[in-house]
């Protein structure tokens, strides 16, 4: 993976911040739209840690961080998808979206 390509997990990683961001305010995109943007982005995962595998160690924990925090945006999907009133998961959505958005500011700030 190339810094082009890395690049481009970025963009489509802040796409589907915005993305959650529109769906705790109007529903759209749906949850399973979401859902499937979550599996294109968990299928670059490998290729984005290969392509960081010689930079600090900083900017692995980096990842790291910002990739868990994707899971869990993820699992609170998941879980309204199932129990779609409950108010507390979808406050949880978005705390965990505001933390994924300073995650991947921090990561590609680390890039070289």
């Amino acid at each position: 993976m190339t810094r082009q390509s890395l690049d481009s997990f970025i963009r489509a990683t802040s796409t589907f911040c915005s993305n959650l961001d529109a769906f705790s305010t109007t529903e759209k995109p749906s949850i399973r739209a979401l859902l499937e943007e979550c599996e294109e982005l968990a299928e670059h995962a490998p290729s984005v840690r290969e392509a960081i595998r010689n930079t600090p160690t900083s900017t692995k924990r980096s990842f790291g961080f910002l990739y868990s925090l994707f899971e869990m945006c993820k699992r609170n999907l998941d879980e309204i998808e199932k129990k779609p009133d409950m108010q507390l998961l979808r406050n949880r959505l978005l705390t965990n979206t505001a933390q994924l958005k300073r995650a991947l500011t921090s990561f590609s700030t680390q890039l070289p």
